[in-house]
């Protein structure tokens, strides 16, 4: 009533009513904390210990504004994607006070620029909230608050020329916004050096021009930390001349050089443009990898960051890093995208019907982040940093730790939406999905997969093409295009280095013998930190031979077993001992000891007689076999591993213990992938000789089952 009495009687008197959600203590000015009353008396009485319940759902939503607080912003925002139009219509929306955003766009003039904004930003989708809250008023509104400026990231004085122009920016402009970004992963080497890379040091140059200015948002990736394992903090690991590799060192200067030879090389040699894009792709590619980082967009955006921080002197300075940016999650309304970028082009080509496979492993996760978080942690930071000339801060967004999300799911959940959403075809027809993506991250499997799926038809349709005549030139021309460039992006992505950190963290190899006490490990310390650290021990040393030498075969599956045991009582933290056995190894009561004798009477008794190695050969294996028929086993391998199954059973006191018995082991059935094998060993062994047409025969009554696991 208070408002409705001041608006109805208030005449000529210019009258502005704020109105402010609850009002805390204020947040910065004069000084953070200060607070005049018990307005906060929840808080204050929940401090005394009077508090035990709140009228809320834990979910809601508390609107709580600092009382120092001004709603006064002025920024430029420098972009050339999506988050330009999402950052203009958040501020816009949510700070319809706001003096004045400049948009620096790409253009030869202020008209050009100016069309540029109203086709690319303003008359986008995006902007529907906002008209229907202006209405008619909408273009008056925009016109006082957003101006395009005509201009280039990359330039000196970022590409302003009117001198006039650019002091009016100089003396107005309190926060500058950069974005400005080559996206594409395989980018010209030399584009991608001028916006990512120097364009970053002509945007601190012109921000240290402007004499109100608060503060320097820099929008990167989250990539730029390279390939890392587990929780990745917010800090740089890099800088000028030291890289995610220790060599060789990174120099600026040495990188443009290397560029600008390049080029004069090319020029010189008369290449065409479409040989210097390919070449200067390859020279980008070449050169971050040189360096540690996975393609030319993240390694030009980390220089960006080290220029950034190398150069800022007291400009306050807030990095954004995001993962994948995909579309809207909830502002100005859910599902808003610009362009198809990183995984937003895989799903349009996955609903066209053209996307039958992905790279990445079914539980792997893809760390995605919707636009507008992105956007409203760039104004967080603002509102944060600003004025604080000692601020160097980096911010990470993604939902890998809070919201993870694995490729199956994401494979679930797309063939569920365009199941029930269809695309349709260019003739009209309804899109039908493949239900089942098929995920691996082997790349072995995946080119065995290309190889069938598209390899193989393409070199069908290339004969057919010659055998008539080049009937149908375009088809065969067409596929074997886009078939290249889909394995240059696969190949992009597929250097190895995911492969090479995980087996450098988790795999050490430990120079031993297991038939002998302490498993052989001499290095007292190395011992020591093994009995330490060990908490499984898994047991798959053997002697596979079914007519090993019996010295041999006992000495590593009987007494072997002994010696595992042995050295993982020592492990103070061990929780299991999981020993690989045999089916055939199906155990009775024996006297190992009693047989550890035999061996030894028997080889001094050949010793004795001076027996050959040959003769010692034979005749160790014919006694294997006899001590075996001896005990009711067929062979050594099944003897001496039944034996060394009763040393652990008799011997393992209080130690938890699996003995797993498979039967004849072939090649894997799936993971980490179809058909792979190491050695002959049983059926292999007559399998690869039956394909070498060797095997004329095999005894075995037709209708046995040959029991076989992968």
């Amino acid at each position: 009533m208070g408002e409705i009495c001041v608006k109805q009687f208030r005449e000529n008197i210019p009258l502005a009513i704020i109105r402010p959600t609850m009002v805390t203590s204020s947040y910065r000015e004069p000084f953070p904390g200060w607070i005049e009353g018990l307005s906060d008396g929840v808080i204050a009485a929940y401090g005394k210990g009077k508090v035990k319940c709140f009228l809320g759902s834990p979910m809601s939503i508390l609107d709580l504004i600092p009382c120092d607080v001004v709603i006064n912003v002025i920024m430029v925002a420098m972009a050339a994607h999506a988050k330009k139009s999402l950052l203009v219509e958040k501020v816009l929306r949510i700070q319809p006070n706001v003096k004045k955003l400049y948009l620096l766009i790409r253009a030869s003039d202020g008209e050009s620029a100016s069309k540029r904004m109203h086709i690319e930003v303003l008359g986008k989708e995006l902007f529907r909230v906002l008209r229907q809250k202006w209405e008619t008023n909408f273009d008056q509104f925009i016109s006082e608050k957003v101006a395009a400026i005509p201009g280039d990231v990359s330039c000196e004085n970022l590409g302003v020329i009117d001198s006039q122009l650019r002091e009016i920016l100089w003396q107005e402009i309190d926060v500058v916004i950069n974005s400005a970004a080559t996206t594409s992963f395989d980018g010209r080497y030399d584009v991608a050096l001028g916006t990512n890379t120097l364009g970053v040091l002509q945007v601190l140059s012109f921000a240290k021009k402007c004499v109100n200015l608060e503060m320097l948002v820099h929008v990167s990736t989250a990539y730029v930390c390279g390939e890392r394992e587990g929780t990745i903090p917010e800090d740089t690991i890099f800088y000028m001349g030291k890289t995610i590799k220790s060599e060789p060192k990174l120099d600026l200067e040495v990188e443009q050089k290397l560029v600008a030879e390049k080029l004069n090389d090319l020029q010189a040699q008369n290449a065409s443009e479409d040989t210097i894009t390919t070449i200067m792709k390859d020279f980008g590619i070449k050169r971050a990898k040189l360096h540690g980082w996975a393609n030319t967009y993240v390694f030009t955006k980390a220089m960006g960051e080290i220029c950034a921080k190398q150069f800022r002197e007291n400009i306050p300075l807030a990095i954004i890093r995001p993962t994948m940016v995909t579309s809207t999650y909830n502002e100005p309304f859910p599902g808003w995208i610009e362009g198809l970028r990183t995984i937003d082009g895989v799903i349009a080509a996955y609903g066209k019907g053209k996307v039958k496979f992905f790279l990445g492993g079914p539980k792997s996760i893809l760390d995605l982040i919707p636009g507008d978080m992105v956007i409203n942690l760039i104004i967080v930071a603002m509102a944060a940093h600003a004025k604080q000339s000692c601020s160097d801060i980096i911010y990470h967004i993604g939902s890998s730790s809070r919201n993870p999300i694995c490729i199956s799911n994401i494979a679930n959940f797309l063939f569920q939406y365009f199941t029930q959403n269809p695309l349709t075809d260019k003739k009209g027809k309804l899109v039908k999905v493949a239900k089942d993506l098929f995920l691996t991250e082997n790349m072995t499997t995946l080119h065995l997969y290309i190889s069938i799926r598209f390899m193989l038809p393409l070199k069908i349709a290339k004969f057919g093409n010659i055998a008539s005549c080049q009937y149908f030139p375009d088809v065969y021309t067409n596929n074997n295009r886009k078939l290249q460039q889909m394995m240059r992006l696969i190949n992009l992505f597929a250097d190895g280095n995911i492969e090479k950190l995980h087996t450098t963290k988790s795999l050490i190899a430990v120079s031993g013998e297991i038939s002998c006490e302490d498993l052989s490990v001499k290095d007292v310390q190395l011992r020591e930190k093994l009995w330490k650290e060990i908490d499984i021990i898994v047991d798959s040393a053997a002697t596979t031979s079914f007519d090993a030498r019996y010295e041999f075969a006992f000495g590593t599956n009987t007494l072997g077993a002994l010696h595992v045991l042995s050295f993982a009582k020592k492990c103070i933290n061990i929780k299991m001992l999981v020993h690989i056995s045999t089916v055939k190894a199906a155990t009775s009561k024996l006297d190992f000891k009693a047989e550890e004798k035999t061996v030894a009477e028997k080889l001094n008794e050949l010793l004795a007689q001076g027996a050959s190695e040959d003769e010692f050969t034979l005749l160790m294996k014919d006694f294997g076999i006899k001590r075996s028929k001896l005990h009711g086993w067929p062979n050594t391998y099944a003897f001496t591993k039944a034996m060394g199954e009763i040393c652990l059973r008799q011997s393992k006191e209080m130690l938890p213990l699996i003995i797993v018995r498979p039967t004849m082991v072939t090649g894997s059935y799936k993971e980490p992938s179809p058909g792979w094998i190491e050695g002959l060993r049983t059926v292999d062994a007559a399998i690869a000789s039956y394909a070498k047409g060797k095997i004329k025969c095999f005894l075995g009554n037709p209708k046995l089952i040959v029991d076989l696991v992968s």
